[in-house]
């Protein structure tokens, strides 16, 4: 494989491993109100996927930390 091919497809497991870590943190708060946390984590998601910074500012239902923490467990 180039190293081209290499360099692409570590960032789209990076992406994927990222956007799994934050439906982690969604998804195991039992207090939210899942209705009320989707728009939020469609952001977000959509964020990841276009490569764009996680704006924390825009956030309300997670904590990025959290979202960090889960990324380590999954090296």
């Amino acid at each position: 494989m180039s190293s081209r091919s290499d360099k692409l497809t570590r960032e789209i497991i990076g992406r994927y491993k990222r956007i799994r870590a934050i439906h982690t943190c969604y998804y195991t708060q039992l207090d939210l109100d899942i209705a009320k946390v989707a728009p939020e984590f469609f952001f977000l998601v959509n964020d990841v996927l276009e490569g764009k910074p996680i704006d924390e500012t825009r956030l309300r239902h997670i904590d990025m930390r959290r979202v960090e923490e889960f990324l380590k467990e999954d090296k």
